[in-house]
Order: structure tokens, then sequence, then C-alpha cells
């Protein structure tokens, strides 16, 4: 058994299990869970006032049964431990753990604003550590509000950055592209290198980033903080400035305009925060943008269970035969991610955009019979009028005709036969003898041959038989005006001249 008695704190530790052939690496590592305090911010000491070793084992510096060790603090951070040891919020606060909250020290006051960021982060974190382990709640709350933790259970350390960045597109909702990893010291993974390369042991923690251009939005998204969001230049028609938006022409800060709102609706529509994906989908921003990995607003919503979400991009247009750069569809990543209420989602979507699609064509197709009945009667409606128009045009020929032959009897009626002599007179009851022997319609012929008026003579050559007035129009009854008028010429030609 051996005793720790952590300086900074004043509190004692004992450790029953312990053999001295252990390294002084893993005892750390052990102290973890004992003390609190992470392995790295160790710092222990046995009677002199030497560091041991972490490569040494404990026998080498010759310990005895029941001694102690004395576990110190790494000086930048032994202030944090020590302001959550004694639960002293309003001191913790003031030492750099929170983001937007103003620090000034040497260390982050000679970093870049992106180093001094993730340096702020990493307190903080080391705050949050310490803190669960001395069942601090308030403490605990208060930097859960502002930070978030996701853990990958199934990965391997000969995994490249790159790989790493893809797959926490979907468990982070940031896109690959705009991720920043961090690993114990400050310097950024670099994407072709595998992570055994930064050597990490299990269940150690990564830090990620987002790049510095796009923060604000990201933040504000994860805050649920409409109002800010939107004055940070994610809808187009709403005025923005900044730097790089007033470097650019029209066009293109257009383009950056719609590629800050893509990545506001993506990180959105992994956190499930509702209202903003309605606005930005009403404003048609980002509803089908492909990150570099080709995923989709949809596919983090589908795999993080996301329904309302889900619902609000589908009835968007959000297109579900989109495939990322491992040609997995939205289905897809509910079936990876065990997401069956996403499935069913995605199912009841298609299901209502079939029936929709059905109905359409019902519905034009009773269009188009419709169009059909009703072409059909306009063409029985046209060819009736036309019909009418016909027969009323023939009944106005008729009558036409029968006054014409009205006027043309009344005027042989009326023709009066004139003083001839004695000598014509016998040939004349000679041919009304005759004319009493043969039909009594072929009187008015007779008597056109016997006339001998000064405007009408008698042929000299004739046909052989000819026609009488009233047997040419009943033949010629049903003719058309203009048939009738060649004929009835024809005929006075043929048997008087004028």
């Amino acid at each position: 058994m051996i005793n720790i008695y952590l300086r900074s704190t004043g509190e004692r530790f004992k450790l029953r299990t312990i053999h001295f052939n252990t390294k002084v690496r893993e005892l750390k590592i052990i102290l973890e869970i004992i003390c609190g305090i992470p392995a790295h911010l160790q710092l222990l000491y046995y009677l002199d006032e030497s560091s041991l070793l972490d490569s040494q084992k404990l026998k080498y510096y010759d310990p005895v049964p029941n001694c102690t060790f004395i576990l110190d603090v790494w000086f930048i951070y032994e202030p944090i431990v020590q302001a959550v040891v004694a639960n002293d919020e309003e001191k913790l606060f003031q030492l750099g753990v929170l983001p937007g909250i103003p620090f000034s020290s040497p260390i982050a006051d000679s970093l870049d604003p992106p180093d001094k960021e993730a340096y702020i982060l990493e307190r903080g974190s080391i705050a949050l550590f310490t803190a669960a382990h001395r069942e601090r709640l308030s403490i605990v709350r208060r930097l859960c509000e502002n930070r978030e933790r996701f853990k990958l259970r199934t990965i391997h350390f000969n995994t490249k950055v790159r790989e790493l960045k893809i797959i926490l597109e979907i468990i982070c909702g940031i896109p690959a592209h705009l991720q920043l990893l961090y690993y114990l010291d400050e310097s950024t993974l670099l994407d072709s290198q595998k992570l055994k390369y930064y050597d990490p042991v299990p269940n150690c923690t990564f830090i990620l980033d987002v790049w510095f251009i796009y923060e604000p939005i990201v933040q504000a998204v994860v805050a649920n903080d409409e109002e800010k969001l939107f004055q940070l230049g994610v809808l187009p028609g709403i005025p923005f400035s900044s730097p790089i938006a007033d470097s650019l022409d029209p066009p293109d800060k257009e383009a950056y305009i719609l590629e800050r709102g893509s990545i506001a609706l993506f990180t959105a529509a992994h956190r499930e925060r509702l209202s903003i994906v309605r606005r930005l989908c009403e404003n048609n921003v980002g509803i089908n943008y492909q990150t570099a990995a080709g995923r989709t607003p949809l596919m983090v919503a589908t795999a993080r269970g996301s329904l309302r979400e889900m619902e609000l991009l589908l009835d968007h247009g959000a297109r579900l035969d989109i495939r990322d750069a491992f040609g997995q569809t939205a289905d897809n990543f509910a079936e990876i991610f065990s997401q069956i209420q996403s499935r069913r989602t995605i199912i009841k979507f298609k299901w209502k955009k079939r029936n929709e699609k059905s109905m359409i064509q019902e519905r034009e197709a009773k269009i188009a019979i419709k169009q059909q009945g009703t072409e059909a009667e306009q063409a029985l409606e046209k060819s009736n009028h036309q019909r009418e128009q016909r027969v009323q045009q023939l009944a106005e020929q008729r009558n036409k005709r029968q006054e014409l032959l009205a006027a043309q009897k009344l005027r042989l009626g009326k023709k009066k036969t004139p003083q001839r002599p004695a000598s014509s007179r016998i040939s004349t009851a000679r041919l009304t003898n005759n004319d009493k022997e043969q039909d009594s319609t072929s009187l008015a012929g007779s008597l056109d041959n016997s006339l001998s008026s000064p405007s009408i003579t008698r042929r000299s050559a004739g046909p052989k038989q000819k026609l009488f007035a009233h047997q040419f129009y009943d033949v010629y009854e049903g003719m058309t005006d203009e048939e009738w008028t060649k004929v009835r010429d024809a005929f006075v030609a043929q048997y008087f001249s004028e």
C-alpha cells in the first residue's frame, strides 16, 4: 500500500494494491481515476524534490511499504484544479475555461486567436474532468452547456486523420473541411497521418475545433440563437459585412453567403434545431448541399434520428437519390445507424409521393377523358350546326326556285296571242285538234311552237323529242340555284330565241 498526497489541495488518497514493479507512467494512469487529474498534468515526487521519471519503475526509487508519494499539478493548470476542488465558481470562470469570456495570461496572449481558443477549450476540459470526479454539479452543468462531447467506440489507431474527420461529419455534424483536430499539444493533426503517429492511449480525448471563419455560425446553431445566427450572413437578402465578404464581387458574395447558410443548415439538421431548419428551407438555402465527402443535411438528420427535420427537408425538396463519396444514400445511413424511425419516415415519404403521383395521373386521365368528350360534343354540335345551315340554305334555294317558277308561269300565262291572217287559221285549228290528242301538259309547248310574235320565233332545227315546261320543273326541282340556272338557260336557248 502507498499513500498519495495532492499538494495543491491537501487531499490524500490510498492505493492498497500496488506493486513496486509498476512503472511511474502506469501509476499516473491509475491516479487519473483515483484523483481526477489527467495523467499528462501530474508530477510525482518521493522524498526529495525531483520528479519521478515516467519510464522508471517505482522500485527504482526504493520506496517502503505504506510510504507517501507527493502528487503535484503542472503549475499552468494548478489554479483550475484548486478552484474546482474548492467549488469556487466565480474564481474558476475567470481562469479561461469558457470561450467568450475575456482571459489574459502570458501564454494565452502569445497565441493566435484560433490557438488561443483551443487553449481555452483545453483548460475548460480539464476543469470538467476534475469537476466530474469531485461531484461539482453546478460547474459540470455550466461547462456542459457550452461544450459537447462525442464518443467513438469502434475506432482503430491505424485510421488516418482524414478518415476520422469524415466519420466526425456524421457524428458531430461539422463538415470535414472545417474541422481542426488536436491531441495534447497545440499543433493540428495532419490529414495524411495515421492516429497512431500521435501516440494516443485508449479512452483518450481529441479536441475538435472549427475553422474560425465559420465558428460563430456553429456556435449560434448549437446555442439555438436564431437572432445572432441570421445576422452572420446565412440568408440572401439580409445585409452582411465582413472583410472576406466585402472583398468579393456580388456573384461571389452571394455564393459565399449561400455556403455559410448551407453549413448552418447542415449543423442545425444534426442538432435538431427545427426553427432554424424551417427558416433556411423556406429561403431555399442549402437543402441539397453536399460536403466534400458528399454528405447532405438529410443524411446527418437521418443518422441522428432527427425526424421532424427530416420531414421538413423532404417536404422542401431534399433528394433521397443523392449518394456520398462512398455510394451511400440517406436510406443507407438509417440502416447503418439502426435508426428505425428514420427508415419509417423515408418509407412514409416515398409512399406519400407515390400516392400523390398516382392521384395526379388519375386527375390528368379524367381531364383528358373530359377534354375528349368535350371535343366530341363540339364536333357533333358543329356538324349539327352545319347540317342546319345546309337545310336552311336548301330551303331558301327551294323557296327562291318556287318564286322563280311562279314568276315564269305568270309571265307565260300573260302573253297575248297576236292577230294573224285567215290563211293561218286552218293550220291553227289543225294544231289545236292535234293538241287535244296529246297530253294536256303539252299545251304550253304547242302554243309556243305556233306563236309568231315579233320577239319569239320558232327554231328551224329542234330536237326530235322535246321536254315540256312542267316536265322540266318536275325533273330538276332538287337542283341548286346555279345548276338550275344553267339548265334553264340551256332549255330556253334550245326552244326559244328572244
